[in-house]
């Protein structure tokens, strides 16, 4: 997890195992589709880095949703994990993390079951806005850039529509945010 070497073969469950890039088709509806890319689904735990560069330092919020357990390293420090088995849904959890100017690395590790391998992985703003990064497509990543700030857990993104569904007063209002809540599903 420190170390990427793309080029390393290493003995897996049932082959030989490397890094490959995710075919475009396994991508869908912000969901990495990893059993598509990988044999055999169920029973591994997987790898998958990304690349994003950023115009200047700034603090995002990382919002994952993995199908099992997971660990998520932003520029090699851990900046979240869940030991949980369940589903992948978006937003179940989150940190925030600091980016670096110029490309960063997130690497995540994810631990399956039995439910469908993959996750849901983004960036966003304060307000959950998308963050000013663009993803770098690369074969070889570049060299890690240092740490940013330590990683600090925030609210999970159906823990914060729960909560805005119980306080908020108006019927309409309360409607209205247990209808986003129940699409959150």
């Amino acid at each position: 997890e420190r170390v990427i070497d793309m080029a390393a073969r290493m003995p897996g469950k049932a082959r030989e195992v490397g890094w490959r890039p995710l075919p475009e088709e396994a991508q869908h509806m912000g969901f990495a589709n990893l059993g598509a890319a990988v044999r055999p689904q169920r029973d591994v735990t997987v790898y998958a880095l990304a690349l994003v560069e950023s115009p200047t330092r700034q603090r995002v919020r990382l919002m994952i949703g993995a199908s099992g357990a997971v660990k998520a390293f932003v520029n090699g420090q851990l900046a979240l994990a869940d030991s949980t088995y369940h589903p992948a849904r978006l937003d179940q959890m989150g940190a925030q993390v600091t980016l670096q100017p110029g490309v960063n690395r997130i690497l995540l590790k994810v631990a399956n079951a039995d439910a469908a391998l993959g996750f849901f992985a983004r960036l966003a703003r304060g307000n959950g806005d998308g963050a000013r990064v663009k993803t770098v497509d690369s074969v070889i990543p570049p060299p890690a850039v240092k740490p940013g700030d330590k990683p600090a857990p925030i609210e999970p993104g159906i823990a914060t529509l729960e909560r805005r569904a119980k306080s908020e007063k108006r019927p309409a209002a309360q409607s209205e945010a247990y209808y986003e809540l129940a699409l959150a599903f």
